[in-house]
């Protein structure tokens, strides 16, 4: 099924220009995270005039369900593949190690082997190395394109344990990264000096909200949100120790009772974060009562499909976009729990005021919340 483009806010083109007459019709794309799902339909919707093949790649079993459940909804014949990028066995075990090329080969063959001459869209340079290994060699044959978005800014980390993680990256994977710190862990991301030496073409862009877009390729009916006035996004995606584990408890409690005396039940919906890595099962019994929007689905499809008009979390991406782009209040709690790296906290507020225009309203104290709902404000 060919759906017409869609207008409205466009990412930037990137053509992957080929004076090759044999050049095909086929798009690559690999789809990492959610944030990544607006550009890579983007892409798609700018070309599909154009009857292209499609092929999406992911990572995980949350992301492939998404895609999955778009292309059957929507009658569209993309082809979505997850990649098995683990290794086999474990990260200390030196056999493990060894493993790493056999791998790369692996996925390179069963893959990739014949996609000379295609259109390969990147997503994301920070985390997978496997897959960052396997792109390294798809270059040999064929051009490729990175795609980030204009995140937080994470410094180097200079240590004995990012040199380790730099030496072992170069060693088993043959690429060039850089260590960065991110809440208190070396993350390799890969390096200005990567993208130089294999002539790659690296662009960073802002998010770029798109109603028309997220409205076209909405794989979910309207209904699941008609009647709903408050969103609440799950926000366990941070570690803490017991005693911290007791005020934030507290903090949702006293969240949760505000929520249930100002919205009817049928009024509220809960998503949980689509990382299944960041539930906790400390606090899940709190919006157990609540219904539930498919964690599998980005949340920014809810904005321009939908009747809400509150949407509470922590420090959720989602937030920003609301808070920019619609009459949603945007409502956050973050300021309310303590998180281990209160650094990096501090970073991800500003982050997220810089990216909503400083319209995401962070909470001082639950009685805020409380004095907002009364004056209607946010209800209305």
């Amino acid at each position: 099924m060919t759906l017409p483009p869609s207008t409205g806010c466009k990412w930037p083109p990137l053509p992957l220009t080929r004076d090759d007459s044999s050049a095909s019709n086929r798009y690559f794309f690999t789809c990492p995270s959610y944030g990544f799902i607006t550009p890579v339909l983007s892409i798609i919707d700018s070309i599909v005039a154009h009857n292209p093949e499609i092929i999406i790649f992911v990572l995980d079993e949350q992301m492939r369900s998404f895609w999955e459940l778009l292309t059957r909804e929507k009658d569209l014949d993309w082809k979505v593949i997850q990649l098995n990028t683990n290794i086999p066995g474990r990260f200390r075990n030196i056999r493990s190690w060894l493993k790493i090329r056999h791998v790369v080969n692996s996925l390179f063959e069963d893959h990739f082997h014949s996609i000379r001459n295609s259109s390969f869209y990147c997503c994301g340079s920070a985390n997978n190395l496997v897959l960052f290994s396997v792109i390294k060699r798809i270059t040999k044959v064929n051009r490729v394109v990175f795609l980030d978005l204009v995140s937080m800014t994470f410094p180097k980390l200079y240590s004995l344990k990012s040199a380790i993680v730099l030496i072992h990256t170069w060693i088993f994977y043959r690429l060039d990264v850089s260590i960065r710190n991110v809440a208190g862990q070396p993350c390799a991301f890969l390096s200005d000096a990567f993208f130089k030496k294999e002539r790659i073409p690296h662009h960073t862009v802002d998010y770029c909200y798109d109603a028309d877009l997220l409205k076209k390729y909405n794989p979910l009916p309207v209904s699941i949100t008609r009647g709903k006035k408050i969103l609440w996004l799950d926000d366990d995606s941070l570690t803490y120790t017991q005693k911290q584990r007791n005020v934030i408890l507290n903090c949702l409690q006293a969240l949760k009772h505000v929520v249930d005396i100002h919205f009817k039940r049928n009024e509220i919906l809960y998503k949980r974060h689509p990382n299944p890595g960041f539930y906790s099962k400390d606090f899940g019994s709190i919006y157990s009562d609540y219904e539930e929007y498919p964690s599998h689905i980005s949340a920014d499809f809810i904005i321009p499909n939908s009747s809400i008009r509150i949407i509470l979390g922590g420090l959720s991406a989602v937030l920003s976009t609301a808070a920019k782009n619609s009459s949603i209040l945007a409502v956050s709690y973050a300021k309310l729990i303590p998180y281990e790296d209160e650094e990096y906290k501090r970073r991800v507020i500003e982050l997220r005021m810089r990216e909503s225009d400083r319209k995401i309203l962070f909470l001082d104290s639950p009685e805020e919340f409380v004095a907002l709902l009364t004056a209607g404000n946010a209800k209305r």
